[in-house]
């Protein structure tokens, strides 16, 4: 079964029709009174829902579909974007700071990147080694 952050994605079978409709309301507004208003319920109807397991489950996975959303549109630009710095920092017709600034965010970039990658190798060998284990639980008794 998936989960989300843990819980079981619910069916669109253990939610009301208005818990339906208010999370893509929860999802876009700039606050919690906005979606309510949105959603045509009061914001402690909503305080209720994200109370419940079914919907607070539910919420997460629209916003994890809207984040998983943004980062493939962000993956589509990085080439353009480090396209666009690189010529920056190396094109002599512009300015100093310009080239500096440019060459800066791309050392930047890339150390992100790289220690990203190095935390990511840490994690799945962490995990590894706890499935190794017998999990979590038993990973948590030796330690």
């Amino acid at each position: 079964m998936k989960t989300v952050k843990n819980r079981p994605i619910p069916s669109n079978d253990q939610l009301t029709a208005k818990q339906r409709n208010a999370i893509p309301h929860l999802v876009a507004a700039p606050s919690i009174e906005e979606a309510a208003r949105r959603a045509a319920c009061t914001k402690q109807t909503l305080y209720n829902w994200l109370a419940e397991p079914a919907f607070a489950a539910a919420y997460e996975q629209a916003q994890m579909r809207v984040y998983e959303s943004g980062l493939a549109a962000l993956r589509c630009a990085i080439e353009a974007g480090v396209s666009t710095m690189r010529e920056l920092a190396e094109d002599a017709k512009q300015p100093g700071n310009v080239r500096c600034s440019a060459a800066k965010s791309l050392v930047e970039i890339a150390m992100r990147a790289h220690e990203q990658i190095v935390m990511a190798d840490e994690i799945r060998e962490l995990q590894a080694q706890m499935d190794a284990v017998g999990g979590p639980r038993a990973a948590s008794q030796i330690a």
